[in-house]
């Protein structure tokens, strides 16, 4: 197998930061993680995750938007819709699940896991079919605390790596963005006091 390069639509959506929360953010959300009602996840093949989703109304969050919207979308005037939040636990050591979103842009912080290869996420260079036999991995992230990825989730075919090699449970900081409204599941309000 050759060596496979990400197109250049991939390249210019995938962006990876290291320490993106200041070390009290980070602790924080790493603590509120640890304390959620997290329930079953499950798509039309499998469960794949413990989520917990939360509103995207709280006021509490906007220091997050404004941080991921300083960050990665500068110089972007589009209005942008952060409406799903969701607090994820998964060690998914079955089988990988590449996968695109509905959303404009996927933003991803690794809260709490081990610092593998494995327990990052994966980027395929090919579009998927029903079958997934069209995929070719090409990018790997690997799970470091507090690194985020942001990237076109719509547009990007990705997916948890755990099913590759050495893994552990990882809990995840998911935010979905859209360039218009769209309804995420949302459960109760969380208590974000400790802000």
């Amino acid at each position: 197998m050759g060596i496979i390069k990400p197109t250049k639509k991939q390249i210019k959506s995938i962006q990876i930061l290291d320490n993106f929360f200041t070390e009290e953010e980070y602790d924080k959300l790493l603590q509120l993680s640890k304390t959620l009602p997290y329930e079953p996840a499950a798509n039309k093949e499998s469960h794949f995750s413990m989520r917990c989703y939360f509103e995207s109304t709280e006021n509490k969050f906007n220091w997050i938007n404004k941080k991921i919207k300083n960050t990665f979308l500068k110089g972007d005037n589009t209005t942008y819709y952060f409406l799903c939040y969701i607090f994820d636990q998964r060690h998914n050591k079955t089988q990988i699940k590449p996968h695109r979103d509905d959303s404009d842009w996927n933003f991803i912080c690794y809260l709490s896991g081990q610092s593998l290869i494995y327990n990052g996420t994966g980027f395929w260079s090919k579009q998927i079919n029903e079958n997934k036999d069209n995929c070719e991995l090409n990018t790997y992230v690997g799970f470091q605390k507090n690194r985020a990825i942001f990237f076109n989730g719509r547009d990007t075919v990705h997916g948890d790596l755990q099913a590759l090699g050495e893994s552990s449970i990882r809990i995840t900081l998911s935010i979905f963005l859209y360039s218009d409204k769209k309804d995420c599941k949302q459960k109760e309000p969380l208590d974000w006091s400790i802000f």
